[in-house]
């Protein structure tokens, strides 16, 4: 218990790859299964029937996965938080990623994301999400934390 909620509810300090892919893996078999539920509660789910573009937009409208994203963003920005501090670098990099997330989804299913195909905003701005995606995963998930003591305390473990 004390592990859960060092993890999940506090931003200080400092965690290591190897407890960051735990809480990682735990947190998104929790959303993916309160998504579901929520989900079939509200007769809102929105199955990824093919790679389409309206099939898309309709995912990325999807009111159940807002809420769930909502009720688990303060778990996803402690861990988050503490993986970057263990990296010496303040917590608030992770909008790094989350500010491009939400402004492709803003844009793909606004009137300027196209309805048939995607616009070339949609387009850019699902890139950039893409990208920032994959570099936060890289920091994150396979770069090395600082050997020793640094700013937000000492090594994890």
């Amino acid at each position: 218990m004390r592990w859960l909620r060092n993890v999940y509810f506090r931003a200080d300090g400092r965690i290591g790859r190897r407890t960051w892919w735990i809480a990682w893996g735990i947190l998104l078999a929790a959303e993916v299964a309160a998504n579901h539920f929520l989900s079939g509660a509200m007769s809102n789910d929105k199955a990824f029937v093919d790679g389409t573009w309206p099939n898309l937009q309709a995912i990325l409208a999807d009111l159940s996965g807002w809420i769930v994203a909502l009720i688990f963003l303060w778990p996803n920005i402690a861990m988050n938080a503490k993986r970057f501090h263990d990296r010496d670098m303040s917590g608030w990099w992770w909008l790094l990623f989350v500010v491009p997330f939400l402004l492709g989804a803003a844009v793909a299913i606004s009137p300027y994301g196209g309805t048939a195909d995607p616009s070339p905003a949609a387009g850019w701005t699902l890139l950039l999400s893409g990208v920032t995606a994959m570099a936060t995963l890289i920091m994150l998930g396979f770069l090395r934390g600082t050997p020793g003591p640094n700013r937000y305390g000492l090594p994890p473990g």
